[in-house]
């Protein structure tokens, strides 16, 4: 496996839930020990994507970043930001 993804149902809880808060932590370093990347899914606050950056998390994913698209409407966003 080339990379780990933190599930959304840890990533929800993180401001609400202190254990959340420290499985996430814990897989970010236990990830990083062996050498991988780590993702983080259903990002959707300000406060999780901090918590997360703190943490060491190389990426995020979730409505805060930008919600889902279809090709089409991605290829037409890039070609407008070229």
């Amino acid at each position: 496996f080339h990379g780990v993804k933190v599930d959304g149902s840890f990533v929800a809880d993180i401001g609400r839930e202190s254990q959340a808060e420290a499985i996430v932590a814990a897989v970010v370093a236990l990830a990083h020990n062996l050498g991988k990347r780590v993702t983080a899914e259903r990002v959707e606050t300000a406060g999780q994507l901090a918590f997360l950056n703190e943490s060491g998390c190389d990426a995020a994913q979730g409505y805060l970043l930008g919600r889902p698209e279809t090709a089409e409407a991605i290829g037409r966003a890039l070609k407008q930001a070229a």
